[in-house]
């Protein structure tokens, strides 16, 4: 997918530091318009009948999931495409990475907890990660980590502070 000698450097210089992210999400050892799909938030070309091979088998050159990059980059048209296949895992580091997403947090927290809510363990840094990295929306975020999942949720000091 990407031509002989692509390297980091060479993806950043005269591009946006956004723009050179996604592109080096998008590396991958085997070619896939997936991760492209996961990071540019194309979702018409992720095929679901080979979504279910490809978000539970391949890892960008940076080791990251088809889920990692999808919720990074706040693409959840395509992280609901690729959630129709129910064995794919979404794990602690997605759920971070969501909480993390300081641009579409709450459509992809509620997302998650929409599709796979039973599955998602609430951990205090998770947590942190809803409070601390959303200036914006972190109250929003815990307010539907709170309605969604309460009883799961434990609120500490450090945390309560965080939102203040």
């Amino acid at each position: 997918m990407w031509p002989e000698g692509t390297t980091q450097q060479s993806l950043t210089g005269e591009i946006d530091w956004d723009l050179s992210a996604r592109l080096r999400d998008c590396r991958a050892k085997l070619p896939s318009p997936i991760f492209v799909a996961c990071a540019f938030e194309i979702s018409e070309v992720v095929d679901p009948t080979r979504a279910s091979f490809e978000a539970t088998n391949l890892r960008n050159a940076e080791g990251k999931t088809c889920q990692d990059v999808a919720v990074k980059y706040g693409s959840c048209a395509t992280l609901r495409t690729l959630m129709t296949v129910h064995h794919i895992k979404i794990t602690e580091e997605v759920v971070k990475a969501a909480a993390g997403n300081w641009k579409s947090v709450k459509d992809a927290m509620a997302l998650l907890l929409e599709k796979r809510g039973s599955d998602i363990i609430v951990t205090e840094e998770m947590a942190k990660a809803a409070a601390w990295n959303n200036m914006r929306s972190g109250k929003e975020v815990m307010t539907l980590l709170l309605e969604k999942r309460g009883s799961d949720v434990e609120i500490t000091e450090r945390s309560r502070l965080m939102q203040e």
